[in-house]
């Protein structure tokens, strides 16, 4: 049996499909937490981190870790939070925490395998990357007249050839569905064409939660070298989050969640955002818009929206996913399930 502490992210947890014998809610100390569990037998204790006071706090995580078993706690993170960075997450990993989450998968998968340092070192190696970088960079503001640039922007277009299709997903509105998206997309193209496909995230560890060892975590200085080394991929799906490398993709595609207050938000941040993406790859994710609603927003944003994708259950395989692969022309109109099906298409060079 398994508890919950739970505090803003109670909604997401309490749906969870796991055997739960105790639930707190509210905010506490870190040695609350420990005083409250330490002499109770559990599972797994999954931890919405804001129910802990000063819950950015790396210290925070080492209270809970010297007081309890780390195996098992499993940390549920807030999604794009600053949490969910190499950085942070290298020093909870130091003090013996490698099970945490963004998402009810993967707190599934976390309460039935525990995590070892295996599968989060990636994550330590990306922040050792990120340091190295920010040092390079101080070094250049130091020595203006230093011929070597630090610029993750600077790939001029890498000449795939022969490579694989490298399809770019990008968020316009924030949270728009890129990792879930791709993750749907993944396994319908896995199904069809077998295992040489492969999704990779930059900059963010989100992927880790599937469990899906072809689905990589690196960062925007890593990719190149991380592509030149899947030569024997047939399709990469590449989450770009906050980066803005889009040379290295045969095609991107950008996403945007169109309910009222994710599009306000937007317009907010940046008002001529919208006006960036005409001639765009642009298609509406975790949209309810009906085909008048959709045409009225083309209208308005003068976008010419590529497909609508609603809402959709990432445990199971859906037509609409399959749809709109094969309008994206990753899959044959009447593709079989043999793996034999052609790519072809759109994003051929």
């Amino acid at each position: 049996m398994n508890v919950l502490v739970l505090n803003e992210q109670q909604n997401q947890l309490q749906t969870v499909d796991i055997d739960v014998i105790k639930s707190v809610t509210g905010k506490f100390e870190a040695s609350e937490i420990v005083e409250m569990f330490k002499d109770f037998f559990y599972n797994k204790m999954i931890l919405d981190v804001t129910a802990l006071k000063d819950y950015d706090d790396p210290n925070t995580y080492k209270i809970i870790a010297n007081g309890l078993n780390p195996d098992k706690v499993i940390f549920y993170l807030p999604e794009g939070s600053d949490l969910c960075t190499s950085g942070f997450l290298s020093r909870i990993i130091n003090y013996g925490i490698y099970n945490f989450t963004t998402n009810l998968d993967g707190v599934k998968y976390l309460v039935n395998r525990s995590n070892t340092y295996k599968d989060v070192e990636n994550i330590v190696k990306m922040a050792e990357t990120s340091r190295q970088q920010n040092d390079t960079t101080t070094l250049e503001e130091k020595n203006p007249n230093n011929n070597q640039k630090n610029n993750i922007q600077g790939y001029q277009g890498v000449n795939i050839g022969r490579q694989p299709i490298i399809i770019g997903f990008k968020n316009v509105t924030t949270n728009a569905g890129a990792t879930s998206l791709i993750y749907m997309l993944k396994k319908e193209l896995v199904h069809v064409y077998g295992p040489k496909i492969v999704a990779i995230e930059l900059d963010k560890t989100d992927f880790l939660s599937f469990g899906d060892k072809m689905m990589i975590s690196t960062t925007s200085n890593e990719i190149k070298n991380i592509l030149q080394k899947l030569t024997s991929a047939s399709i990469i799906l590449i989450d770009l989050n906050n980066t803005l490398i889009t040379d290295l993709c045969t095609s991107t595609i950008y996403l945007i969640e169109p309910s009222t207050i994710k599009l306000n938000s937007l317009i907010r941040r940046n008002r001529s955002v919208i006006g960036t993406l005409k001639d765009k790859k642009v298609i509406l994710n975790k949209s309810l818009l009906t085909q008048k609603e959709i045409a009225e927003f083309e209208y308005e944003s003068g976008l010419s929206i590529l497909y609508n994708i609603p809402p959709l259950n990432d445990r199971k395989r859906n037509e609409i996913i399959a749809d709109f692969l094969r309008k994206i022309n990753l899959l044959e109109k009447e593709s079989n399930n043999n793996g034999a099906g052609r790519i072809f298409g759109l994003f051929r060079k």
